[in-house]
């Protein structure tokens, strides 16, 4: 997991301390190690100083002291790296590696020195071995600064990083050894003829400075590594500094300042030891009072074990806790008292006294118990005289005897959830508090299992994802204290990330985040669903605010959530999605708690696979059964669903046609069955568009077919067998056109279906008999009624007699500045009022068969009247879905139409009305895409109202998408803000202009523009009327 994920510390601050170890270096901090080492080099300097300024030659001075710089340097190494191997931490492995390196290289330098090796080192001149020297020089701050910033931490493999040390010492001692015997060849001598320092040595000594100088920085940066390593080795650079201002006035060998410049430069190594050896004291004296803190540990698990009581447990601990004290004090009864802290009030939990003076149950304020509020506010160790207690929490001290109190915090991640308070005569270290940490642990855990049990329970009665979803982001957001919970699915499609359910806390304002997250799409990687989906493990944030690009949505910080986590749902080892959690408090989330998310996500990821089985399971059925039931040539009903349909059919009239294809068998005989089967399907295809969703079209025989018509009557199965007849004219097969003859029955409520189909069987056969192409019918003896024409139908048919309708314009205006931006095209019979309602009228062409008719008689008059509007005039025209997928009038027709009356097809808007459903969505989508080629544009027209489905939607893909007044005129509901929100979340990514339809005054247009809708329709905005007075109409979208 990522550092930023695991809460580590900024580059700024210092790294925090393993619990397990002495929480302060051995012997002082900082300042009293930099004071000191400065007050032993500037003692050195002093006694150089005072002494006579003369040459005294000892030749093995320099070799003796390297070669025990050598030796002291290994003795810090294996202290270090035993360090490292013991405790299993690497606070030791940065200062390991630097006394590796620096013991490897003070070997060289004392064997070069003249006369150390009989005869000198092969190959190895004076100027080799000062280019040594000055590399040594200028690598040991260097070493130093690098240990002394090292953040150690826990080592999952102990002997891999003891030996890495060593090979990086090893190795890097080598590289320098060999570059300066590379260097000696190609730069300037350190030395002269006569032993003095040459210029070019005196600046690369000034070039010394540069690690020290960046280690002073790093110090008042406070980047200090490990607080128990770095003093000592702050130490060491304080006595590199002082000789490196030392260096540039040694003028030669031998006098006192050269001799003291070369103890400086070998005086880190003695106080790295030093250091070593106070923390391995401090390691030694932390083990034993871990020795007895394990102890009482292994007693309180022995006395757990039995029991699986969590009440029991907090019982138990208190009592071992105090027992282990009194071990550790010497044999001092000590009073312990386990107290939960929540609201700023404390809760005894569990207690032991030695004289069961007991209060399990009390509870206090916090701010009536400075210490205890002290110990938990700076989470630290408290142990004060019981001398300015509140009430109650004075009542309870006084009430036992307890004069002084040791408070220890009891942390769980980084929040605060209780105490360990002690009542004793001496102060105890902070190790105590595991003790009272397993108990409320244990509770803790506890807690988690029962979440668990809960999401267990919600998922093994939910019936779908979505109330899964929503229970199970529920009990995570309560259990665990989040804020706000998603669910984020993946498309397979796409492959892409939607949050498709959500739950958020009680008063939380979730409006402003869920407008953000409306139509968001996440790629692998991108925000924290997509990092958790691409790595296919958990993701932690800390804090959102340091990293404000992770999070989904701008709204995330501004809104108070800081604390995040994101659970891959895993199936089948494929991530299907993403649980995300998100807190108001920035909060670390525990190894404990991401594991139990983790389950939950994968206690989901099982309910959703089942789920999805279970679909898969019922759509195969549903295909078995479509496969029963429907003719394999046509894709109609067969003659055993058309007979099970016929006897359930609802308590209302109804008629039933036979139909025969006429001259089937010649082309069978003459052209093959092949063709045939061509025709067959295409009678089929016509057949299923001349009727309503629910009229039944069936395949009964060879060249046989039967409709039922639910709530027709005689005149309607009269005028639908004749429409029939003469479709099949402009269906052209092969060498000829189809021909059929019908037979037809109309029949009451409750008339026997089987009778009604064999009379219009018979009536089909009469039919053929007569000619064939021919309609023969009847009418059951009580539904004579029913041949009186309705006044809708006799209105249609006085509209095609007289072959024209009335057309009037209504303009689509911006809502922001009222400029007309195009006009809806609106029929009215002829005659009737602009505001008259033809509704009836429709119903009956539908109810009729003559749908396809009246649309193309009011589309022509719409185009035809159109010449009266200006040219480039963006013109809407209503469509059924009928005449819009009926194979006769395809889309030449149209543009023939639109030449005729001198209009631009990327003028006109095709508005798919709402009062029918599309029973094709595939063709819907191939009819539209060749209107598109031609630059004819669509509208889905009354969105959230009739058959405009998401389904609909989707295969159509249209340019503009109108709001059913259903919905403008009811903003202030909830739902209905709801669905307009996912009406313009498909407009934006589609592309697309919303425009509201019923805008009737002033309010719902200013509704309107406050939710983000700019352009609308209805009376406020104008009337219908005439071409001519729209005329100023101008093209803009």
């Amino acid at each position: 997991m990522p550092d930023h994920e695991r809460g580590a510390a900024s580059p700024g601050d210092a790294a925090p301390l393993d619990p397990s170890l002495p929480p302060d270096a051995p012997w002082g901090g900082f300042g009293a190690w930099i004071g000191a080492s400065a007050a032993f080099g500037l003692a050195l300097l002093s006694i150089a100083l005072l002494l006579p300024d003369r040459r005294v030659e000892l030749s093995w001075f320099l070799p003796a002291v390297s070669l025990s710089t050598a030796a002291i340097y290994t003795v810090v190494a294996a202290l270090a790296l035993l360090d490292a191997s013991c405790r299993v931490h690497g606070r030791s492995l940065g200062t390991a590696t630097a006394a590796i390196a620096l013991a490897a290289l003070s070997v060289p330098r004392a064997l070069s020195f003249p006369g150390v090796v009989p005869g000198g080192l092969h190959g190895v001149g004076s100027q080799t071995s000062s280019m040594v020297v000055a590399l040594i020089v200028l690598a040991t701050p260097a070493l130093l600064t690098a240990a002394m910033v090292h953040h150690g931490g826990p080592l999952r493999r102990p002997g891999r990083a003891v030996l890495t040390a060593i090979a990086l010492g090893v190795g890097g001692a080598v590289l320098l050894t060999a570059l300066g015997a590379v260097l000696a060849t190609v730069l300037p001598a350190t030395v002269d003829a006569h032993g003095a320092y040459t210029g070019f040595s005196r600046a690369l000594t000034l070039l010394t400075l540069v690690p020290t100088a960046t280690a002073a920085g790093l110090l008042a940066l406070g980047h200090r590594g490990d607080g128990r390593v770095a003093p000592s080795v702050g130490g060491a650079l304080t006595l590199l500094l002082l000789q490196e201002l030392l260096a540039p006035f040694i003028q030669a060998r031998f006098d006192p300042l050269w001799y003291v410049g070369n103890l400086l430069v070998a005086a880190p190594a003695p106080v790295l030891l030093v250091g070593q050896l106070g923390l391995y004291r401090a390691s030694v004296r932390a083990e034993r009072e871990r020795s007895m803190e394990t102890a009482a540990l292994y007693a309180a698990t022995r006395a757990m074990s039995g029991s699986a009581d969590p009440d029991g447990m907090l019982a138990t601990i208190p009592r071992l806790a105090s027992l282990a004290l009194t071990a550790v004090s010497g044999g001092t009864e000590t009073r312990c008292t386990l107290v939960e802290v929540e609201d700023g009030v404390a809760r005894i939990v569990a207690e032991h006294d030695p004289e069961e003076i007991l209060n399990t149950g009390g509870s206090f304020p916090l701010n009536e118990h400075p210490p205890l509020a002290t110990a938990l506010r700076e989470r630290r160790v408290v142990t004060r005289e019981l001398t300015s207690l509140g009430a109650v929490a004075g009542t309870i001290a006084r009430r036992n005897r307890v004069r002084r109190g040791a408070y220890a915090p009891v942390l769980r991640g980084d929040a605060v959830v209780g105490a360990l308070c002690l009542g004793l005569r001496s102060r105890r270290r902070e190790g105590l508090a595991g003790v009272a940490s397993l108990a409320l642990t244990s509770r803790r855990r506890e807690s988690l299992r029962q979440l668990q049990y809960a999401v267990a329970r919600s998922l093994s009665v939910a019936e779908t994802v979505g109330e899964a979803a929503t229970e199970v982001l529920a009990h995570i957001g309560r259990g665990l204290e989040f804020e706000v919970g998603s669910l984020w699915v993946r498309d397979p499609r796409i492959e892409v990330l939607t949050r498709a359910h959500g739950w958020h806390g009680e008063g939380f304002d979730l409006d402003r985040l869920a407008a953000e997250w409306d139509g968001l799409r996440l790629c692998p990687g991108q925000h924290l669903p997509g990092r958790a989906w691409a790595t296919a493990q958990p993701e932690v944030i800390p804090d959102l605010h340091r990293l404000p690009d992770i999070a989904c949505a701008p709204s995330v910080s501004a809104l108070g959530l800081r604390g995040a986590v994101a659970v891959p749902i895993v199936i089948d080892g494929a991530c299907t999605g993403v649980i995300e959690v998100l807190s108001f408090q920035p909060r670390p989330a525990g190894e404990e708690i991401v594991d139990v998310l983790v389950d939950i996500g994968g206690q989901l990821g099982q309910f959703i696979g089942r789920k999805r089985a279970e679909a898969a399971l019922h759509e195969s059925a549903g295909r078995l059964a479509e496969m029963a039931t429907t003719d394999r040539l046509t894709g109609l009903k067969n003659r055993r669903e058309f007979e099970r349909l016929l006897g359930v059919i609802p308590g209302q009239r109804y008629a039933v046609l036979a139909i025969d294809v006429d001259g089937l068998k010649p082309i069978n005989d003459g052209l093959g069955h092949e063709a045939g089967d061509v025709l067959l399907q295409a009678v089929a295809i016509t057949l299923r568009s001349l009727v309503r969703a629910p009229d039944v079209v069936a395949r009964v025989g060879g060249d046989e077919f039967a409709v039922v018509l639910p709530g027709a009557g005689a005149y309607e199965a009269a005028a639908i067998s004749e429409r029939m007849r003469r479709a099949m004219h402009a269906v052209t097969v092969l060498e000829g056109g189809a021909r059929i003859s019908v037979g037809w029955a109309a029949a009451p409520a409750g008339a026997d279906p089987s009778s009604t189909w064999r009379a219009a069987d018979e009536l089909l056969y009469r039919a053929k008999r007569s000619g064939r192409d021919r309609v023969e019918g009847t009418v059951a003896r009580d539904d004579a009624a029913d041949h009186a024409i309705s006044a809708d139908g006799a209105l249609l048919t006085e509209v095609f007699e007289r072959g024209t309708v009335d057309v009037v314009y209504q303009p689509i205006v911006d809502l922001r500045d009222g400029r007309v931006l195009g006009c809806e095209a609106l029929a009215r019979p002829a005659g009737s009022a602009p505001a008259a309602s033809v509704a009836g009228l429709f119903d009956a062409a539908r109810r009729l068969g003559r749908i396809r008719d009246l649309d193309w008689l009011c589309r022509r008059a719409a185009l035809r009247e159109a010449r009266g509007l200006a040219p480039g005039t963006t013109l809407f025209l209503n469509v059924s879905a009928a005449a819009f997928l009926d194979p006769v009038h395809e889309v030449d027709q149209l543009l023939l139409l639109l030449r005729w009356a001198g209009r631009s097809p990327t003028d006109v808007v095709l508005e798919l009305t709402e009062q029918e459903a599309v029973p094709d969505l595939e063709r819907l989508q191939l009819v539209a895409g060749a209107y598109r080629e031609h630059g004819i544009r669509f509208a889905a027209d009354d969105v959230g109202d009739g058959h405009s489905t998401l389904e609909v939607l989707a295969a159509l893909d249209p340019e503009f998408i109108k709001l059913a007044r259903s919905l403008s005129t009811t903003t202030a509901r909830t739902g209905s803000r709801a669905a307009i929100r996912a009406a313009q979340a498909f407009a934006r990514d589609r592309g697309a202009t919303v425009i509201a339809e019923g805008v009737e005054s002033p309010e719902v247009a200013r509704d309107l523009l406050e939710l983000g809708i700019t352009v609308g329709q209805g009376n406020h905005l104008g009337l219908p009327a005439s071409a001519p007075v729209a005329q100023g109409v101008r093209l803009a979208i």
